[in-house]
């Protein structure tokens, strides 16, 4: 059976974005570019505080709403706070985590609160016309 056109051509694109320097496939992210999230407990055990810097991309999306789910299952969690102000970049899968993430919240009868949303997380919330969807 003959391979469709074009997919040799993407094994080849992938296959060099491998070796390239400052383009990363998923299979590679660079650790240095993948944003951290903290866990911050507060005054207020029923809030879960969580601080995200660096680049909010798919890799970093990956890890954090698995990690926010962990945190909203904890019993007693009433509240949950996003802290931006250290997030240097957002793409299209980094805001889809934070919708995603404000909608579990609302299935779960969480309350949410986004703070602190840095310059970069500003600009896509207001090209995206998202910034209502997460306000509390």
């Amino acid at each position: 059976m003959p391979e469709r056109p074009g997919r040799n051509r993407a094994r080849g694109m992938q296959n060099r974005a491998r070796g390239h320097p400052w383009l990363s496939v998923p299979g590679d992210p660079d650790p240095d570019l993948i944003a951290e999230a903290k866990v911050a407990a507060g005054d207020d055990p029923r809030s879960v505080e969580v601080v995200v810097a660096g680049e909010l991309d798919m890799t970093a999306a990956f890890k954090l709403e698995p990690e926010v789910d962990r945190l909203l299952a904890a019993p007693g969690a009433q509240r949950l706070v996003l802290d931006l102000a250290g997030v240097t970049f957002v793409d299209s899968a980094g805001l889809g985590a934070l919708l995603a993430i404000r909608e579990r919240t609302q299935d779960l009868g969480v309350g949410f609160a986004l703070v602190n949303p840095s310059a970069a997380v500003r600009r896509m919330l207001e090209w995206s016309g998202t910034g209502a969807m997460l306000a509390d």
